[in-house]
């Protein structure tokens, strides 16, 4: 537990307001709930784990939403018949999503709250109904520092008039949706997630019918204090999260204990391991095919114009930050928006952009889409499993891919089936006293065998990047020009493909020589020569144990 001040949140940027308490260590304890933000940046620069905890909501309520129906955005009901491969919406009034509270109240100097994080924290607008807390991830990128922010969101519905009054029948409140978030820039998203659960638990199970909501979404501390008779608890939850020091790189790791469940690690693997990805990738192969996820994968390396879209928006989101991790050692260096908000204004024009991006989107997105924002994006619905090619595509050119490529299936098969047959299945157990213990202990080895899963995936993503049949033998046909202070390469590109000519049992000249050609290819060579992370290595050399 980080030992700062559990009062007050301003002595984490100013060491000089430190008090005598700030010693004192204790666990967060407390069973809270409600939706979430979790923005993350680079690791080694930044010391606090979290940054901002938000509120986020409509801008108008109750009768000033009647007098306004200001035309931002539009959001849609899915009661209409579908029509041919989209649904039909009913358009709505909707009104900006805006951030209504945020502790601390003032923002860190050196990381301001983004401004538009609210139309990220509800994509699909404030009116559009959601049953059980929603989860979702997405990324900002600082066009100036191209530092990536991650945000994870919790979404739930709450009614209108419970803020006002308590006496309604809940047919006729107008149901709206709320976000609680928390801003970092350290991508945990499983801890984030464990602690919206966390936090959602607390106010939908302890607070009972307090009206926690309007505490949450109004900025008059002394009205919190005097209605709700738990804030002060819930309070100093929050500071104690925002006080939590980010673990450093190799140096240790941070054991975070949130209520009664099992403590928490939160740290950065070595750089001997394959980098950080929490999230889980075996997901992709259960809700998508693997010759999808491959199609994918081709499009992304190819560096084409890809937008996916689904109607669970969470999963759209989440598949593309696991597709643009399976692309190590190589990186994508176009914009990545794992989550567009449709609810944005103008977000559609930056499809116009003339270089390659990889977008997650929800359905309802590509009713803001015209012909001329189609005309070059790839479209891959990740709920029919289909791709719907661009008009000015050379399908043929970009889908062929060396005959490696057929290894890749067999070796991804052969993980899903056996994580299917070695997976722990649930039993019951009979005997007095030990049920409880051995449900945790059968969950406890279906997680690790999930985790294993997701690397084993990675690594044969690396192998088919590095095989014989794609750039396996690349190092050997560079020249060095300089090494400090950044290496300067040069690809002797026609040896090279003399040389995988000779190599590879089933040649596609062209594929290769686009790949090579790629900016992804370009800043691996260089960076290769002095490398961050040196699993890529091991995996090239056979030694995959150490990296499993």
């Amino acid at each position: 537990f980080a030992s700062q001040c559990v009062e007050c949140v301003e002595c984490v940027d100013d060491p000089a307001k430190h008090h005598k308490h700030c010693n004192t260590k204790s666990g967060l304890k407390i069973k809270s709930c409600v939706a979430f933000i979790i923005f993350m940046t680079h690791p080694a620069t930044h010391e606090r784990l979290l940054e901002y905890l938000l509120v986020v909501g409509p801008a108008l309520t109750g009768s000033e939403r009647a007098k306004h129906s200001p035309p931002l955005a539009r959001s849609y009901s899915k009661n209409s018949p579908p029509v041919g491969t989209l649904q039909t919406w009913d358009i709505i009034p909707q009104q900006a999503p805006k951030v209504l509270r945020k502790f601390p109240s003032t923002d860190h100097r050196d990381f301001p709250l983004p401004p538009d994080v609210a139309y990220f924290c509800l994509p699909d607008g404030c009116y559009v109904q959601v049953g059980e807390p929603e989860c979702h991830v997405f990324m900002l990128t600082d066009t100036q520092t191209n530092i990536q922010t991650y945000g994870v969101c919790a979404r739930v519905s709450e009614c209108f008039d419970c803020l006002t009054s308590s006496v309604v029948e809940a047919e006729s409140q107008e149901k709206r949706n709320l976000s609680l978030c928390i801003l970092s820039r350290h991508p945990f998203f499983r801890f984030f997630k464990r602690c919206l659960a966390t936090f959602l638990h607390f106010i939908l199970d302890f607070c009972g019918d307090e009206p926690v909501w309007k505490v949450l979404t109004s900025e008059s501390t002394e009205y919190a204090e005097q209605k709700v008779q738990l804030w002060p608890e819930l309070l100093h939850w929050i500071n104690r999260l925002l006080a939590l020091k980010a673990p450093v790189p190799g140096e240790g790791a941070l054991e975070v204990e949130l209520e009664v469940d099992p403590a928490h690690i939160v740290c950065y693997p070595p750089p001997t391991r394959l980098p950080l990805l929490d999230l889980p990738v075996n997901e992709l192969f259960q809700k998508l095919t693997i010759c999808t996820v491959i199609d994918i994968f081709k499009l992304v390396i190819s560096e084409q114009k890809v937008i996916l879209y689904s109607s669970d928006s969470a999963f759209a989101s989440e598949c593309v930050l696991s597709i643009v991790a399976l692309l190590y050692p190589l990186q994508y260096l176009f914009p990545v928006i794992p989550l567009l908000p449709t609810c944005m204004p103008t977000t559609e024009n930056l499809l116009m952009v003339p270089t390659p991006f990889f977008i997650g989107v929800s359905t309802t997105f590509l009713k803001k889409l015209s012909p001329i924002h189609r005309a070059e994006v790839w479209l891959v619905n990740l709920d029919t499993k289909k791709i719907q090619k661009p008009e000015t595509s050379e399908e043929e050119s970009i889908l062929q891919f060396p005959f490696s490529i057929l290894q890749l299936q067999a070796d991804l098969r052969k993980i899903v089936d056996q994580q299917g047959l070695d997976s722990p299945s649930p039993k019951t157990n009979r005997s007095h006293g030990s049920s409880s213990t051995c449900s945790k202990f059968s969950s406890d080895e279906a997680n690790v065998a999930k985790w294993e899963m997701d690397v084993r995936i990675r690594v044969a993503f690396v192998q088919f990047l590095l095989s014989s049949e794609v750039l396996g033998n690349i190092d050997q046909h560079l020249s060095i020009y300089r090494l400090f202070p950044r290496p300067v390469v040069v690809l002797k590109a026609s040896t090279f493909m003399s040389s995988y000519l000779q190599s590879s049992s089933v040649a596609d000249k062209q594929f290769i020589h686009d790949l090579i050609q790629s900016q992804s290819v370009e800043y691996f060579l260089e960076w290769s020569l002095n490398p961050s992370n040196c699993a890529f290595e091991e995996i090239r050399r056979g030694s995959c144990g150490s990296v499993i």
